[in-house]
């Protein structure tokens, strides 16, 4: 259609040829992004586009930083398993725990609301 090949118009002789060469670029370009993404990996950058839970981005370079937060969750879980609590006991305690982190902030938004409606 880009190309003002349109099967309406009837046989194009030339359409099969953009299509095999359309399919030879696109297979070209692909093979170059996952060499890119391999040299990478092999330096040691940063390939991904976030940070896996437990881990912030750095400000100021291509590093991960450990979110101290997540960390507490992380080593709660750990030490959960280690000490043998139930899966289901450990993961309603870290629900307990995110409905408690969650009134709380909701609790903080509406005294800021509040506090910035009154100013």
């Amino acid at each position: 259609m880009n190309d003002s090949l349109d099967s309406i118009d009837g046989e194009n002789d030339f359409g099969p040829f953009k299509n095999i060469i359309n399919e030879w670029y696109a297979k070209d370009i692909s093979k170059k992004i996952k060499f890119s993404f391999n040299t990478k990996a092999k330096q040691g950058n940063l390939i991904q586009g976030f940070a896996p839970y437990g881990y912030v981005k750095a400000k100021d370079s291509l590093d991960f930083e450990i979110d101290e937060e997540a960390a507490k969750v992380i080593s709660y879980i750990f030490k959960s398993i280690y000490n043998k609590i139930p899966a289901k006991e450990v993961i309603d305690t870290l629900k307990k725990i995110r409905s408690i982190y969650q009134d709380i902030i909701t609790i903080l938004k509406r005294m800021y609301v509040k506090k910035n409606m009154t100013t």
